[in-house]
């Protein structure tokens, strides 16, 4: 495969991607305290970098980026990094130096690239995932609404019911108050008083509320 050079001419890639990783090996105690503290004062160094602190991500990265070169910002990426804005800030760094800087600084171009890559197809399945769960709330909110209407209608018409109820019961409590008892017949205070056994345990119980309610007194009219 070719490419277009700064220069215009092209060639051959004889190795795209460079070795820069060697086989991991068990480091010693001094090794890994030595890494430690190789990390701690680049990231140190970051301190002097504008915009940058010893605590931001990357920062030992960005003490030994600073050794080689004076740091480059694109403003655009404090808000979003995207691949047009990613190639706009590529497009707008002038390379000019040796073939084996060139080589360098496009090596680490492609870590960075690579990285970057993978971070912000990282940030595309995460926002696609957060669009669902948005998409889920709000149903499960509208459906809680909804049971909400439900429920506050059920509960209103269940008070109507029972206003009404209560209002019915009244109305017959007071029709039941004013009904006036009947008054018996002659013919049946007759018949009543002339048995020979005149027991009230064998009166109706209607002729028994009549009797009892002062009523019965007509009897004596009738013997």
């Amino acid at each position: 495969m070719c490419y277009s050079s700064p220069l215009g001419t092209k060639k051959k890639i004889i190795n795209r991607v460079p070795k820069l990783v060697k086989e991991p090996q068990a480091p010693s105690d001094g090794k890994e305290k030595s890494e430690a503290e190789s990390g701690r004062q680049h990231g140190a160094e970051a301190r002097s970098i504008p915009g940058w602190l010893a605590t931001d991500p990357f920062s030992g990265v960005a003490g030994l980026l600073n050794r080689w070169a004076a740091p480059v910002f694109w403003e655009a990426f404090d808000e979003k990094v995207t691949p047009l804005l990613m190639e706009d800030a590529v497009e707008s760094v002038k390379l000019r130096g040796a073939k084996l800087e060139l080589k360098a600084a496009g090596q680490v171009g492609w870590l960075f690239l690579s990285a970057l890559r993978t971070v912000y197809r990282k940030t595309l399945t995460q926002d696609a995932e957060i669009r669902k769960l948005r998409d889920e709330v709000a149903a499960l909110q509208e459906r809680q609404l909804h049971m909400k209407e439900t429920i506050e209608s059920a509960v209103n018409r269940g008070d109507q019911m029972e206003a009404r109820c209560t209002a019915l019961a009244v109305r017959v409590a007071k029709q039941k108050s004013r009904q006036k008892p009947k008054v018996p017949s002659a013919v049946q205070v007759r018949a009543l008083v002339r048995k020979e056994n005149w027991d009230p345990c064998t009166w109706d119980e209607q002729f028994q509320i009549m009797m009892m309610t002062g009523i019965g007194r007509m009897r004596w009219k009738y013997v």
